[in-house]
């Protein structure tokens, strides 16, 4: 299936049952034409930062839903927001996932992915954690915990930073020492003259 998102921006000026009605029936045409709405995210009024047929408020409305056959159903959604003429605009593409939301589905892999340990795996821990106890600890309170070395692809970044730096002080020296030519260029054709 395939997710998408709409906004759909209603007039301001109506009335909330109105506006409730015109939100029910764009979600009546994305259902009825196989899609399944997933959420939907309601904006409120805001005010347009221009004019739309000499409206200065919206309604807005975000709904995100995904369809198998997505022809039919955005050729029917297009064409009903087209001639309805509470409606001032309208957008549809496909979803792009937020950070968020690739973070909660990253977690949701690594959980599955993460088996339960078998009772010769957890025997193995536990002679970690006895040999532990034993054990002092290689750090004593008295010394400070030193910060682990840098990754190395951290190191790469951080060099990588370092030359985009310099290249663009290199590139500010070279400006400044153009402009210091071209003011005595025209310092010494005012004084021919």
């Amino acid at each position: 299936m395939r997710k998408y998102e709409a906004v759909v921006l209603f007039d301001g000026v109506l009335p909330d049952e109105e506006i409730q009605g015109l939100q029910d029936k764009v979600q009546g045409i994305i259902t009825k034409n196989g899609g399944e709405i997933a959420r939907v995210n309601i904006w409120g009024k805001k005010r347009l930062s221009y004019e739309i047929n000499k409206k200065k408020e919206g309604f807005y409305v975000l709904i995100y839903f995904s369809v198998d056959e997505p022809s039919t159903l955005l050729f029917e959604f297009e064409r009903y927001c087209r001639i309805e003429e509470k409606i001032l605009r309208h957008m549809v593409c496909h979803e792009v996932p937020s950070r968020l939301s690739r973070e909660l589905q990253e977690d949701k892999e690594q959980a599955v992915s993460e088996q339960p340990k078998t009772a010769k795996s957890q025997n193995e821990d536990s002679q970690e954690t006895a040999d532990t106890k034993k054990e002092p600890s290689l750090l004593s309170k008295d010394s400070p915990e030193e910060p682990p070395p840098p990754a190395p692809e951290e190191e790469k970044q951080e060099e990588k930073q370092e030359e985009k730096q310099e290249e663009k002080q290199e590139e500010k020296q070279e400006e400044k020492q153009e402009e210091n030519k071209e003011e005595k260029a025209e310092e010494d054709a005012t004084k021919q003259s």
